[in-house]
Parts: structure tokens; C-alpha cells; sequence
């Protein structure tokens, strides 16, 4: 993606959204606002930076493979948060990267939820973000 061209990435990115953000209730607020972030100067950059980053990312997994028996991935906890609708990720690749951390924790919303759970239920997503939060401080006390 970082080499297509930006008017591509920009079209492409308009689709993702446009898919995601179906089962949101405020879904043509939030397809206006990213529209219009994307009409901005600088969008078609944006997005071809953020896609060479997301490659230098995979290719550091690429070449470092993650273990569970790491030091870093036993004691790191992670919250993983999906929907039983999720149109971002397949139950196998949520399932799949809970198996990668040993101290994962996920919260599966219920159907209608969707990908973006951070717009579609707000106050659950925040709620369960905060207690995730808590329990790290808790343990790190």
C-alpha cells in the first residue's frame, strides 16, 4: 500500500470506512468527519506514511517471531476487544492473537456492535478499557 498511488489509498481508505462503519448508529456523522479528514492537504501522504510503517512493523515480526515463552510476552497484559460481528477481524484471528499472550484478556460485544466498538458502544468500550487499566495499576503497585 505505501507505494500506490494517494488518490488509491484515499479512495481505498473512503471503502474501509464506509464498510466498518455500517452497523453504527451515527454512521453518516462519522463517515462525513472522516471524509472530510481525508479531503485534507496531506492525506494521500498521511496514509502512504502510515501504510510504511504498518510494513516496518509486520517485517520486525517478520524477522523476530514472537513467542509466548518470552520473557516480555508473559508479563505484557493485553486487552484484546472485538464483537461477534467484528468486520476488522475473523474469530480465528482474534482467537489467534489471545493465543500469542499469555496474560490476554478479551471482550468479545455482542452482535450489532461491529469493528468500531469505540463508536458503537462508547460507554462499554470506555468501561472496559478503564478496568483494564485499573488492574494494571492495581498490580503494579
Amino acid at each position: 500500500m505505501a507505494q500506490a498511488p494517494k488518490a488509491f489509498l484515499v479512495r481505498a481508505v473512503t471503502f474501509q470506512m464506509r464498510r466498518l462503519l455500517k452497523p453504527v448508529e451515527a454512521a453518516n456523522f462519522w463517515f462525513q468527519f472522516y471524509r472530510e479528514e481525508l479531503r485534507q492537504p496531506g492525506a494521500g501522504a498521511r496514509l502512504k506514511h502510515q501504510s510504511t510503517l504498518l510494513a516496518k512493523f509486520a517485517l520486525f515480526f517478520r524477522d523476530h517471531p514472537m513467542d509466548s515463552s518470552l520473557p516480555w510476552v508473559k508479563s505484557v497484559p493485553v486487552q484484546i476487544i472485538a464483537s461477534e460481528d467484528d468486520r476488522g477481524f475473523t474469530k480465528r484471528e482474534i482467537a489467534f492473537l489471545s493465543s500469542r499472550y499469555p496474560r490476554s484478556l478479551t471482550v468479545t460485544f455482542p452482535r450489532g456492535t461491529g469493528h468500531l466498538s469505540f463508536l458503537t458502544r462508547s460507554h462499554e468500550y470506555v468501561e472496559v478499557v478503564r478496568k483494564f487499566v485499573a488492574g494494571m495499576e492495581a498490580r503494579s503497585l
